[in-house]
């Protein structure tokens, strides 16, 4: 009955409780000046990763919030920046941050929620910032996608390539990596698109397009497996079940099946500056959509 939530350009957080509808502020999150880009909720513990230093830090909500104490800080990814992906596994963290500006390339950290073991790999992908990943069950590995450029391009790119790659997840090496097509600088993991392949985009010079890409069977992208967003879609992110996602289109949010590449329902339409969805995310079976001014929070999901 509880949401936490954090601010923009600060490091503190907040919580409310949905039943008395009672809010407060918890103060500090995390060392810096930056904001919480990554969280993560496992078990009861609730885990932060902030900018500027990556730093992750660690809150029980049982207890009362009080930094450094709680939350505290728990892993410190050396020179790293801004925490840009993530993924679990229910025990174990994953999290990518960038380098400082304007260096190339990306440290990744895995964390043991267990044992409090912190392991660091730097640059697994040479002179490339790690933008998207998953975590491959079946075969305890990461699925990833990377970018040629520096945080926020404050640095010239030393390749015209960005990757797909699948590491290793305990111990972070490179197990596999194939080029994006041509033009693509950002490759994102969306989510599970079916049981064995996963739905991932690909941004550059011509637009956003996606494709399914089976982990287990990695291989640049082939022109005729390429698709466009339907309808110039400008954003798409999982809805939480495979084949199933988000979609922004024009003023409006859209259920999509993408097996058969279907509209399911509008899950909300009209936006205009007063009435904006930033962001959208899944939880425990609800969506909830963040406005400039509320979250809306849908418990009836199909």
């Amino acid at each position: 009955e509880r949401l936490l939530g954090t601010t923009y350009i600060t490091q503190r957080f907040w919580e409310v409780n949905l039943t008395t509808g009672e809010g407060r502020d918890c103060g500090r999150a995390a060392p810096g000046w930056g904001e919480v880009t990554q969280t993560w909720k496992i078990g009861g513990t609730v885990y932060m990763a902030a900018y500027i230093g990556g730093e992750l830090v660690e809150y029980d909500p049982a207890q009362p919030a009080r930094y450094p104490e709680n939350p505290r800080v728990v892993a410190r990814p050396p020179r790293g920046q801004r925490p840009v992906a993530a993924a679990d596994d229910g025990r174990h963290i994953f999290y990518a941050c960038t380098r400082p500006y304007p260096e190339l390339g990306s440290v990744l950290t895995r964390y043991d929620t267990q044992t409090g073991v912190a392991v660091f790999r730097e640059d697994p992908l040479p002179d490339q910032q790690i933008r998207g990943l998953a975590y491959l069950r079946e075969r305890n590995s990461l699925l990833c996608g990377t970018t040629m450029h520096a945080d926020c391009k404050t640095g010239a790119p030393a390749s015209d390539h960005c990757y797909l790659a699948r590491l290793a997840a305990d111990t972070l090496h490179v197990e596999e990596s194939v080029p994006a097509p041509s033009g693509t600088e950002e490759v994102s993991i969306i989510g599970p698109f079916d049981e064995s392949q996963w739905l991932c985009t690909f941004s550059g010079v011509n637009g956003i397009t996606w494709c399914a890409v089976d982990p287990a069977n990695l291989h640049a992208p082939l022109s005729e497996e390429m698709q466009a967003l339907p309808e110039s879609g400008r954003r798409i992110q999982s809805a939480g079940k495979p084949g199933i996602f988000l979609l922004r289109i024009a003023d409006r949010i859209e259920l999509w099946d993408m097996l058969r590449v279907c509209r399911v329902e509008i899950l909300v339409e009209g936006m205009d500056d007063d009435f904006f969805v930033g962001n959208v995310f899944v939880q425990d079976g609800c969506y909830y959509l963040v406005t400039p001014w509320e979250i809306i929070i849908l418990e009836e999901l199909r």
